[in-house]
C-alpha cells in the first residue's frame, strides 16, 4: 500500500546489469515505516519508509534537513548527514581562512568555539554573534560540525547550523529571538544528535 519512487539518468550501457542489481536489492531492502517508528536493524530511514542495511558496504548516502520556527520565521535551522562527501579541513580552520574577521574587524563576537564531542563524534562547534545588516541589533549562527569517514555509514559528515536574522535576497536582519534563547535551541538539539543505536550498539 505504499508508493516510493528511485530514478536514475544518463546511465553508461556498460553499467546498466549492476545498475538494476543495485535497484533489485534496494526493493528486497526497503519496506514502510511509520513516522515516529525507530527500527532496530541498522539501515536507512527515508520519509515513510526503511532500507535495511548492515553498513559494511561502502555507499553514497546524504540527508538534508532544513526548517524555520512558525513564530519566528527568521530562525532557521539546517542539518545534514553526508556519506558520500567529507570537508577536508576542520570546521575552526576553514572559517579562520576564510578571511572572514579581517574582512570585518571587531563586528564578529565569538561566544564559543572549539572541540566538542557529541554522543561519541568528535566534532567542532562556533557559535558566533554578529550586526544586523543596518546596525540596529544582532544576529547568530551556531554551528557544530563532525568530519565523519566517506563511505562510512557508522561516521557520516555531520554538519548542524542554526541561524537567525534571516532576510529578503541575502539582507541579514536582526534576530527575533536572543542569543541566549537561540543557545538554548542549540543545545537542546545538538546534544540528541547520535549515530542510531543498532542491535544493542551505537
Amino acid at each position: 500500500g505504499q508508493f516510493f519512487y528511485l530514478s536514475e539518468e544518463g546511465l553508461p550501457a556498460k553499467d546498466i546489469d549492476a545498475i538494476v542489481a543495485n535497484y533489485r536489492n534496494i526493493l528486497a531492502a526497503i519496506r514502510y515505516r511509520a513516522p515516529r517508528d525507530i527500527p532496530a536493524e541498522p539501515g536507512f530511514c527515508i520519509e515513510n519508509g526503511f532500507i535495511a542495511n548492515d553498513g559494511k558496504t561502502p555507499q553514497a548516502e546524504r540527508a538534508v534537513l532544513s526548517f524555520a520556527l512558525k513564530s519566528h520565521p527568521d530562525v532557521r535551522f539546517s542539518i545534514s548527514s553526508d556519506l558520500y562527501f567529507k570537508q577536508e579541513k576542520p570546521l575552526l580552520q576553514r572559517m579562520k581562512e576564510s578571511g572572514v574577521d579581517e574582512r570585518f574587524p571587531g563586528k564578529n563576537r565569538v561566544i564559543t568555539a572549539g572541540d566538542r564531542v557529541i554522543n561519541g563524534m568528535s566534532g567542532q562547534e562556533s557559535l558566533d554573534e554578529f550586526p544586523s545588516d543596518d546596525g540596529t541589533g544582532v544576529a547568530q549562527s551556531f554551528v557544530w560540525e563532525t568530519l565523519g569517514e566517506v563511505a562510512n555509514p557508522l561516521k557520516a559528515s555531520i554538519h548542524f547550523n542554526i541561524f537567525s536574522g534571516e532576510g529578503v535576497a541575502g539582507v541579514t536582519g536582526v534576530s527575533s529571538m536572543s542569543t541566549q534563547q537561540i543557545r538554548a535551541l542549540y543545545e537542546g538539539i545538538v546534544k540528541s544528535i547520535r549515530i542510531r543505536p543498532t542491535e544493542g550498539k551505537q
